[in-house]
Order: structure tokens, then sequence, then C-alpha cells
């Protein structure tokens, strides 16, 4: 039985086996909804790359993220049970603004044939063995709720109580900044894990609503590491009060 790790935005709890069409096309390249490999001939595959979303909109990093070396990984046609392949799982799963990567090799199909699926094939996935990774989320009080936020380094530093790999984060405030966005930063051991920083945007109170997404660059946080959050600006008006950070991921 595959395991359950995710629930929509509805809280409806999904299996990866129920996620129909995190991928339809195994032909032609990436986009929303779309799956391709690194080889035509499926017994030859040694990745396997699913785009960032489903047909659904559903996020689907943190379950790539929740993979592991050692797991089964079973994709078959959801109209022709006939048509399936079993990859091993052999590494860490890469995982990218975009595109995911799955490290694989073939193990076994149901059926005589080497190549991939038709375009446009709906897939069912399935992981059988090992141990599903949990997700995590850390929330981090950066300030009181009734002081106006001001500039500068380390506001709150915390060290990591296990080793996680980071697949979102996020920002709120209980008053919003005005005339200009509240910027935050997140270090490990001193160096910024994001490339595009986390925002808030003027009369916001939160960062899903930003402008700008924010982009991770170090992924990786090791058990133990020392995090460090910066305020890179305020808002020129209100500067804003009440500051949270969270870091979503993966326990590893």
């Amino acid at each position: 039985m595959a395991r359950k790790i995710w629930k929509d935005l509805n809280g409806q709890s999904n299996r990866l086996d129920e996620v129909h069409a995190i991928a339809y096309d195994f032909s032609i390249g990436d986009a929303i909804g779309k799956l391709t490999t690194n080889n035509t001939d499926r017994t030859l595959v040694t990745e396997i790359n699913v785009d960032d979303q489903d047909n659904t909109a559903l996020i689907v990093a943190p379950i790539i993220a929740a993979l592991g070396s050692g797991q089964r990984l079973i994709i078959r046609n959801a109209d022709n049970d006939s048509r399936s392949s079993i990859y091993l799982i052999t590494g860490t799963p890469t995982l990218s603004v975009s595109t995911h990567t799955i490290p694989v090799t073939y193990e076994d199909s149901s059926d005589t044939g080497t190549t991939d699926w038709e375009s446009n094939d709906i897939l069912i996935f399935s992981i059988f063995g090992g141990g599903m990774a949990s997700m995590v989320e850390i929330g981090l009080a950066v300030s009181d709720e009734l002081t106006n936020l001001t500039t500068g380094t380390a506001k709150l530093t915390i060290r990591m109580p296990h080793a996680m790999t980071l697949t979102e984060v996020r920002a709120n405030v209980n008053t919003a900044p005005t005339g200009s966005v509240l910027t935050v930063d997140i270090n490990e051991s001193g160096a910024t894990v994001l490339s595009t920083k986390l925002t808030i945007d003027a009369t916001e109170l939160t960062s899903t609503t930003a402008a700008t997404p924010p982009v991770i660059s170090d992924a990786d946080l090791a058990d133990d590491a020392e995090i460090t959050i910066d305020i890179d600006g305020v808002g020129s008006t209100i500067a804003g009060k009440g500051l949270k950070v969270w870091l979503i991921g993966v326990r590893v």
C-alpha cells in the first residue's frame, strides 16, 4: 500500500497512487503537469523529471522531497493496468524551481515494450519500500507583537533541531507595512539560503501574496546549524509589526 504523505489545501488526504496526472505527458518538454525521462527506452531511464505542479495545482515538491534511496517508484497507465514500470530510487531527488529530478534505475515492467507511455497518458504513481521522510514546519517569532519593526542583522538566532530539506519559506505580520515592502533574509551559518529574498508587499500581511516570490538557493539545512533572520527593509510609512518566519520542508 502506498503511504499517505500529503493533504491538499482543502484538507483532503491523497496517496501517491491517487495523485492522478502528476504527469500528463512522457515525451513533450517541461510544462505544468508534465513528466519526462532522460531516455526514450524506459529500460535505460536513469532520471525521471516531474514538473512542479500537477493538474489540480497541488505543489508536488514536498512529495518529491520525501522520496529516498531504496524506495521503488511504480508508474502505471491510469486506463491500462498492464502498462506499468518499476524503478528503484537510487538517490535523493533534486528539487528546482520548475522541474524536480528523481534518480532511478529500471527494474521491471508489466508489458514487453521498451518505449515510454504515449503523449497525454494519465499516469498514477505508487511508492513502496523504505520510510517516507516527515514533513516539518518551524515557526519563528522574529519580533514582539507591538513594536515597530526595524532593519538589522540577526534579529533572531536559533540552531536547527534536526537536518531538513527546505522546500518553502513564508513570512507574516500582524500589522502590514505601508509605503514599501518588508524584506527578510534567512541565513545558515552566516550565508543566505535565498537568492531572492522573502518579501511582504506594502499593505499585505503575508509573503504568500508577494509580487516577487522567494527563491531558495540552499535547501540543505544541517542539524545544529545556526539560523539567523535579518530584516533588510521595512515599510517606509508604517514599518510593520509582529513578524513571523516559517521554514517548511522535509526532515532528513
